[in-house]
C-alpha cells in the first residue's frame, strides 16, 4: 500500500496488536494470540493451536483438531479410521466392478476377439488378471494409509500385550511377596505354637515311598517374636518291614541369631492331631527336651541345620492311615516350642 494509506489500514487490519503502537514491531496470531515478529512471515509459523484437518480426511474423517492434539486424535480414533478406510476401499472396489461391467457391455466383441488386449484405440493392453485402476494416485494414497493404519494397529496391540504381560508379572510378584510376608509375620507372632497342615498327603506319601530320600519341610516359624527360627520335617522310614512317619525339628538361620543365646535350650511338644469324630479321639504326642551337646541345637551355619531333633518312628503309617488322622487328604502336625529363660 501507499505510505499515506498505512495509518488508515492499520485501524481495520485483522492482524494488528491489541494495543496499537507507532513502531508496529509485532503482530498477534489469530489462533493463539502469540505475538509474531514482522520480520517473520506468518505463513511459515506453525501454531500449535491452529485447527488442521485429520490426515484421514481423504477417507471421510471430517474433524478438525488443534495441531498439538493431532497425534492423540490419530491414536485414539484408530478403529473409526479403519472403518472409514474399509468403507472407502469397498466403494473403490464397487466402482471398479461397475466400470469393468460397463466396459464389458460396451465392447463385448473386442473382449471376445482378443481377451488379452483392449480394442479402444490408444488404450493400454489389459489382461483378465490385471487389476483395473481407478484414479491411480488416490488408490495408492488410500492403500498407503490403510497399510500405515494396519501397522499402527499391530504396534498398538503388541504394546498392549507387552504391557499386559508386565502387569501380570508385577501382580504375581506383588501377590507372592505379600503372601510370603504374611506367612513370615504369622510365623513370628505364633510364639512357638505352630500348626502344620500337610495338604495332598496321598501324593506326598507316594513320593516318599518311591524315593526314601524324599522329605518335606514346613514353612518357618519362631519360638517368639525375637526368638529362634525353626521348621518341621517329615519323612518315611522302614523299620522291621513296617513303615513309620518320622517328625523332626530343625533350627534355621534367622534375624535374631546375634541376639539370642546358643545353643538353643527349651522344651518341644510334637503332636499329630486326630481328625476323627467323637469324644474319644486320641492324638499322638511326644515331649522332648533340648540337649546343648547335640549339633541340632547349635547356631546354624547354613540356611537350615542339617541335623534335626525328633523321632524317626513317630507313628506307624498303618495307624496313621486307618486311625482318622487324615481328613480331606490333609495331615495336621502341631508343634509347641518353649525356650528356657537365660540366667
Amino acid at each position: 500500500m501507499k505510505v499515506a494509506d498505512r495509518e488508515a489500514h492499520v485501524k481495520i487490519c485483522s492482524f494488528k496488536t491489541n494495543k496499537y503502537t507507532d513502531d508496529m514491531e509485532s503482530l498477534s496470531c489469530t489462533d493463539c494470540g502469540e505475538l509474531i515478529s514482522l520480520e517473520n512471515q506468518h505463513s511459515n509459523i506453525i501454531c500449535p493451536r491452529a485447527l488442521v484437518a485429520c490426515p484421514f480426511s481423504l477417507v471421510g474423517c471430517s474433524q478438525k483438531i488443534q495441531r498439538s492434539e493431532l497425534q492423540e486424535h490419530v491414536r485414539s480414533q484408530i478403529s473409526h479410521h479403519m472403518q472409514l478406510m474399509a468403507e472407502k476401499l469397498l466403494k473403490i472396489q464397487q466402482q471398479q466392478s461397475a466400470v469393468d461391467c460397463c466396459y464389458t457391455q460396451e465392447y463385448p466383441e473386442a473382449l471376445a476377439a482378443s481377451p488379452n488386449c483392449s480394442s479402444v484405440p490408444g488404450s493400454p493392453r489389459l489382461t483378465r488378471n490385471q487389476e483395473f485402476r481407478v484414479s491411480g494416485s488416490n488408490l495408492q494414497n488410500n492403500t498407503k494409509l490403510l497399510r500405515e493404519c494396519f501397522q499402527r494397529l499391530i504396534q498398538t496391540e503388541q504394546k498392549n500385550c507387552q504391557l499386559q504381560i508386565r502387569l501380570e508379572h508385577l501382580e504375581s510378584l506383588i501377590n507372592q511377596n505379600t503372601t510370603e510376608k504374611e506367612e513370615e509375620l504369622k510365623g513370628k507372632l505364633c510364639n512357638g505354637k505352630f500348626v502344620w497342615k500337610i495338604s495332598g498327603f496321598a501324593s506326598l506319601y507316594q513320593k516318599m515311598v518311591e524315593c526314601p530320600s524324599f522329605v518335606i519341610y514346613s514353612r518357618p516359624f519362631y519360638s517368639s517374636v525375637y526368638g529362634y527360627k525353626m521348621c518341621l520335617r517329615c519323612n518315611i522310614t522302614l523299620q522291621n518291614g513296617e513303615q513309620h512317619l518320622g517328625v523332626f525339628l530343625h533350627l534355621m538361620q534367622g534375624e535374631n541369631d546375634d541376639s539370642v543365646f546358643w545353643p538353643f535350650q527349651g522344651s518341644i511338644f510334637l503332636t499329630i492331631l486326630n481328625q476323627g469324630q467323637g469324644l474319644h479321639r486320641e492324638n499322638v504326642s511326644e515331649h522332648l527336651e533340648s540337649d546343648p551337646a547335640l549339633g541340632a541345637f547349635q547356631k546354624p551355619n547354613s540356611f537350615r541345620n542339617l541335623r534335626g531333633f525328633g523321632f524317626q518312628e513317630f507313628v506307624r503309617l498303618n495307624s496313621l492311615l486307618a486311625g482318622g488322622f487324615i481328613k480331606n487328604d490333609t495331615l495336621i502336625i502341631k508343634a509347641d516350642v518353649t525356650q528356657h529363660e537365660e540366667v
